[in-house]
């Protein structure tokens, strides 16, 4: 006797069934680490390939040096395939950290989440790219001190239209000098909002009333994702955030909205802690958006920007997210400043 299902075809249709059933499982088991691995293959490319359009635009033509063999093949790969001037004579080398003091002149391109420090203070930072939120490669200008008094030999201060003043002047440690001839350049352009990393350490500023205090971060409707909790020691002003959901929804709501006035300067900064990478000072008004790093801070660190407002004919609000993040560990905060500042002319 021949089976029901040999007639009706229900067996077969029911093996048909769990096929689709069980690739569908497989797909979407499968979607987010293909998603995964896609993200990083993008950012991995599209950074290094930023990075060397900007050199090959402005016609940068110092020896170009990499920290790390991943970046560094990448970088040499993608720039056979841009194929540079050739009269730029462009080479791409291999160094340490504890190597690069002893580079006399070049660009050293990193991205951001291999740092695990902040990098000397006589780097000046020419520009980050690839996508926010992804890990940036960021280029820095490094010079020996003698290299950068010697660059600096020939060059008129009052000449506006020389870009690299400010690289050279920070690269000689004449931090004050350096951060007021970036504000000069800085006016001269300023269509949009401008910023240019600090460092705390060079005292160069004099600064007006803090618009912003660390207790501002758990009101508003900036507890979607995150908790707050404070320290043990009631002594001190840090405040404690962790993550609670997982981030599929926007992750700038830990911000506070300051009115900027037009054509004034600025210093953002706050101290941070977590071992996980972080995005730090992120600001964003309107469309434009942007935000001073991605990396992991072990310790205490102070981080800093000074920003430049145009020349608006209003003052105009823009919303300040000291730290973004979408990791599982506790991010520690205090010393949260937004306020006007004065630059000093000149180192102590």
């Amino acid at each position: 006797m021949a089976s029901p299902f040999l007639i009706t075809g229900v067996k077969k249709g029911w093996k048909t069934k769990s096929r689709f059933v069980l690739l569908a499982i497989i797909i979407l088991a499968t979607l987010p680490f293909s998603w995964n691995r896609r993200n990083n293959y993008y950012y991995l490319n599209e950074a290094p390939e930023q990075a060397l359009a900007f050199i090959r635009e402005h016609r940068l033509s110092l020896p170009i040096y990499t920290l790390s063999e991943e970046t560094n093949h990448r970088i040499s790969y993608l720039s056979k395939m841009e194929r540079f001037d050739q009269s730029s004579d462009v080479a791409i080398n291999l160094i340490s950290m504890q190597e690069t003091d002893q580079v006399q002149g070049g660009l050293i391109l990193i991205f951001e989440d291999e740092l695990t420090a902040a990098p000397p203070e006589t780097w000046w930072r020419v520009g980050s790219f690839g996508t926010l939120g992804t890990p940036r490669i960021l280029i820095y200008e490094v010079q020996t001190q003698a290299k950068a008094n010697e660059s600096l030999l020939g060059i008129e201060i009052e000449n506006k239209n020389f870009v690299n003043l400010p690289g050279a002047l920070i690269n000689a440690g004449l931090f004050c000098k350096g951060y007021a001839a970036w504000k000069e350049l800085a006016e001269v352009d300023s269509t949009d909002i401008r910023f240019v990393p600090y460092s705390v350490q060079s005292e160069c500023e004099t600064r007006g009333e803090n618009s912003v205090d660390i207790k501002d971060l758990t009101q508003r409707n900036n507890i979607q994702g995150y908790i707050y909790f404070p320290t043990q020691s009631e002594e001190s002003e840090s405040l404690n955030i962790a993550q609670v959901t997982l981030p599929i929804y926007d992750m700038r709501t830990t911000g506070v909205t300051v009115d900027l006035q037009p054509r004034t300067l600025y210093i953002y900064s706050i101290d941070v802690m977590t071992s996980s990478p972080t995005a730090t000072l992120f600001w964003r008004m309107e469309e434009n958006e942007n935000y001073f790093e991605m990396r992991s801070y072990p310790q205490w660190t102070t981080v800093a920007i000074l920003i430049l407002t145009p020349d608006w004919e209003t003052p105009k609000p823009v919303t300040f997210f000291p730290v973004l993040f979408d990791h599982l560990d506790i991010v520690s905060l205090r010393n949260f400043f937004i306020g006007p500042v004065d630059l000093k002319t000149s180192n102590h």
